[in-house]
């Protein structure tokens, strides 16, 4: 069950709260921070598509059966997040789960793909919270499959 009075923080606070939650995440070597909203969390590190500077931010995630997924749904804010748009343009990134770091290669899917929607159904299971979201949102959340490099 969701609550739907739940509210996504201003943009401030949220990047103040990013910015501590990665830091923990670091500074521990992914042994604190590995949660958030009781959901697991990995670290992103992706170039910006704009400022060509290595950005990192923690993401709730859901494993699949040929890697892990986030889901772009920015608190159902009506654009895309920045690092979905980075991600997009780059093409790969580094994900740490845990202490693990592992080099990954995208895979976004749309509502339309044959995956999507047992990831999205996954996705909920992790954090019901989604479904605030995209109640609050008329954006289509697009999902990125991060999947391991050879």
């Amino acid at each position: 069950m969701t609550d739907s009075s739940a509210k996504t923080p201003s943009p401030l606070l949220a990047k103040l709260i990013v910015g501590i939650h990665t830091f923990i995440f670091r500074a521990s070597h992914g042994r604190l921070g590995k949660t958030m909203a009781g959901a697991p969390v990995l670290l992103l590190s992706v170039r910006g598509r704009k400022s060509g500077r290595l950005l990192r931010l923690p993401l709730i995630y859901i494993k699949t059966e040929a890697g892990w997924a986030v889901v772009a749904s920015k608190g159902g804010a009506p654009a895309h997040p920045a690092w979905f748009l980075n991600l997009q343009a780059a093409g790969e990134a580094q994900i740490q789960i845990g202490s693990d770091k592992t080099r990954v290669k995208t895979r976004i899917l749309m509502p339309d793909d044959a995956d999507y929607q047992k990831i999205w159904d996954d996705a909920v299971k992790v954090f019901p919270g989604y479904l605030d979201y995209k109640k609050a949102s008329r954006r289509q959340f697009p999902i990125v499959e991060l999947l391991p490099q050879q």
